[in-house]
């Protein structure tokens, strides 16, 4: 049966028809400014930067108001030898797109608030480390550049190559909001907020140093869950490091459920969980794949005390079937039998080829292929809505939302 599917884009264009068009060329060109400082000073908010990407700018950037930085030259990043600081103001809305930065980001929450979060988008851009602070959502999206730390409290970081992910715990208010960290290819995702639900979902996380995943403190209960769905975790860590070994969890008032994750222990050491002290969780897991990995709970001073503060459900599993050599260098799974179209099936999730969902991050309708994929002429989807149930003589309509084309 041919199947028809509908896509339904929105695109990041600017949100003020009257916005103004400014150039920055450091070459002297006539109409053009020679640094980016004095095109942010002489811009009105609103307004678009388009920046050269030939040579480099020397400055130390300050945003304070509504402003979109472009390449303007797409596929082509413009270069800054500096840092970028934003001075948030109620409701703002900045965009950097195509940049490269030598220096830090920092998204400061000046005078935004509860209600009049700044929004702060950064596409396809690089710098040392980036960090948005309390009162700042942050959008970060296919930002590759392998040794950058991406710190934010809310928003989402999809389709990045990064070194890791924190999120923190500012303005500790107890907002609900759900951060979404989904497509990204990172050595650890480490949780530390308590103002907000999370999605982890089809991350690629190769850690040969610390825990994969680690949460220090969270915003749920054990009823409302959480959710740590279709990721790919390789752990090859030193025996030195200790219990660094898959998942790290200090006084958690948590409630997650796992399902149709792969989770591979190439270290020596097979446990899979740390407990500083008494936490009051729920861990459900589901369809996972594990290989070299335990189930047993560890902790330094009597790891059998705290058996009875979880309860886990654990359906499905297998645990010694699958191996390395199933995972190449992206984290794609090659195992047609326990892992191809071998979701867990009640959760009726459909990969974006419309056949049943694959364990890990291949899988389920976030797969990470949709956003590490950059064949020429396809836009970068960065928020996709796949349908969780198809019938017969039913016409999928497929949603998402889209950057730009390269």
């Amino acid at each position: 049966m041919r199947t028809t599917i509908l896509f339904t884009f929105c695109l990041l264009s600017p949100l003020l028809t009257s916005a103004a068009d400014i150039y920055v060329n450091n070459s002297g060109q006539s109409g053009t400014h020679s640094t980016i400082t004095a095109a942010i000073a002489a811009a009105s908010p609103g307004d678009n930067i388009y920046i050269s990407p030939y040579g480099s700018y020397t400055e130390d950037l300050t945003i304070d108001k509504d402003l979109s930085l472009i390449s303007a030259v797409s596929g082509t990043a413009f270069n800054v030898i500096g840092t970028l600081t934003i001075n948030s103001i109620p409701n703002m809305l900045v965009k950097i797109i195509g940049a490269s930065f030598t220096g830090n980001f920092t998204a400061n929450t000046g005078s935004a608030g509860l209600n009049t979060k700044s929004q702060i988008y950064l596409i396809e851009s690089a710098f040392r480390n980036v960090t948005g602070k309390d009162y700042v959502e942050m959008h970060v999206l296919f930002c590759k550049k392998e040794s950058m730390g991406v710190t934010i409290d809310h928003g989402e970081i999809k389709g990045c190559l990064i070194s890791g992910v924190l999120i923190g715990d500012t303005p500790d208010v107890g907002i609900g909001d759900t951060v979404l960290i989904i497509g990204n290819k990172c050595s650890r995702i480490s949780w530390s907020n308590d103002d907000s639900y999370f999605i982890i979902a089809n991350n690629f996380i190769h850690t040969t140093q610390y825990a994969a995943f680690q949460v220090s403190k969270d915003y749920s209960t054990t009823t409302n869950l959480n959710l740590f769905q279709n990721n790919t975790i390789i752990i090859d860590i030193p025996s030195a490091v200790g219990y660094e070994r898959g998942f790290l969890f200090y006084d958690p008032n948590l409630g997650i459920e796992f399902y149709n994750n792969i989770i591979i222990n190439n270290s020596s050491d097979g446990n899979g969980y740390y407990f500083n002290s008494s936490p009051n969780f729920t861990l459900n897991w589901f369809n996972n794949l594990f290989f070299n990995f335990s189930l047993s709970f560890q902790n330094t001073s009597n790891s059998s005390q705290y058996s009875w503060m979880y309860s886990t459900s654990i359906n499905n599993d297998d645990a010694t079937v699958f191996n390395l050599s199933d995972i190449d260098s992206l984290g794609r799974c090659f195992n047609t039998t326990y892992a191809l179209d071998k979701g867990y099936p009640s959760l009726n999730h459909y990969d974006i080829d419309l056949t049943p969902n694959d364990r890990g991050a291949y899988g389920g309708p976030y797969s990470i292929d949709n956003y590490h994929n950059t064949a020429a002429g396809k836009a970068r989807v960065y928020d996709l809505d796949m349908p969780f149930e198809i019938w017969n003589g039913q016409t999928p309509q497929v949603k998402a939302k889209a950057v730009h084309t390269k």
